[in-house]
């Protein structure tokens, strides 16, 4: 954190991992956060972070600003930052607005999305609000999820000491799908700003034709909208398809089946982000870094150690 006049300036949230015969490496998703674009500040910033991890042993730091944090990204290549393959945060998302009516809204969604609503909601899904004896539930629905798409878990404990330090103060929310008050699916929601991001939404894998999983993103929706919020963030879709939508090179109705394809069937804008940049401190170790980045750079493999350092808890 920076101040000027006991005024808050700057900020970075630093997640640190002790990495097994490695050492310290840490992250910042999402930032730093400035007050002004100013470059002497910025400068500043990111010396005391570089200083900071220095001061600690880190072996290796990543950086990856938030959106319109293009001008950010550029001070990191001179401080000797390199372009990074691996994504700590989503570098790509689709945002909707909600300052038009619901009804607006809903009619930007694809056809087939605003027909599945419908039948969920016919057919008795229900969504209500969560409390931290849901996180149970939640942790439970997470693990069949994981299961399916392939990926690390954080313990349960990560999710309850979230809840307990975020939820009282209204900066986390849960919604719970439910048919007859079976618990289908359910979704961690993070207030921010003037956005509702849609963190984690996880499925049980069952009454898939009852459409659960769209009744329960359009619920919370008009949860943000009816509590003054402006976007709704699906927070976080495929990069590579985000980029060639924006160059028109592919159209929605061309993308396989996918968590991506899913959620662009709720309309909205796809949005880029900036993407990670990276600082090994050690020259020898820089190298070998580089050299096994280079032989082992695949989606899966960027996966699976992002997933690896984030479950480090």
């Amino acid at each position: 954190m920076a101040k000027q006049e006991e005024r808050i300036v700057a900020g970075a949230q630093l997640l640190i991992r002790r990495i097994p015969y490695l050492g310290s490496i840490a992250y910042v998703p999402r930032g730093p956060l400035f007050s002004t674009g100013d470059p002497i500040l910025v400068n500043l910033f990111i010396n005391e972070l570089l200083k900071f991890g220095t001061e600690n042993n880190f072996r290796y730091i990543a950086i990856q600003p938030p959106r319109n944090g293009e001008s950010t990204a550029l001070q990191l290549l001179r401080w000797g930052f390199s372009p990074s393959a691996i994504e700590f945060a989503p570098s790509a998302t689709v945002l909707i607005d909600l300052l038009p009516d619901l009804e607006v809204i809903l009619a930007q969604m694809d056809k087939e999305a605003r027909r599945n609503i419908r039948n969920g909601l016919r057919k008795g899904i229900t969504v209500r609000e969560g409390s931290e004896y849901d996180i149970p539930v939640f942790y439970r629905l997470l693990k069949s999820t994981s299961v399916r798409q392939k990926f690390l878990l954080y313990p349960e404990r990560y999710y309850l000491e979230m809840w307990r330090a975020l939820a009282p103060r209204g900066n986390l929310k849960l919604f719970i799908a439910e048919h007859d008050g079976d618990v289908v699916s359910t979704q961690l929601a993070v207030p921010f700003g003037d956005t509702l991001l849609n963190k984690m939404s996880v499925w049980s894998g069952r009454y898939g034709s009852l459409r659960p999983n769209e009744v329960l993103l359009w619920t919370a929706i008009t949860w943000a909208k009816s509590h003054g919020y402006r976007y709704f963030d699906f927070e976080g879709i495929d990069s590579d398809i985000a980029k060639a939508l924006l160059s028109k090179k592919i159209k929605v109705d061309s993308i396989k089946p996918s968590v991506t394809s899913f959620k662009l069937k709720f309309g909205g804008d796809v949005m880029l982000f900036p993407s990670a940049y990276e600082y090994v401190y050690n020259p020898s170790l820089r190298w070998v870094y580089n050299k096994l980045i280079s032989m082992f750079n695949t989606s899966l493999t960027r996966r699976y150690m992002v997933d690896y350092i984030r479950s480090r808890f």
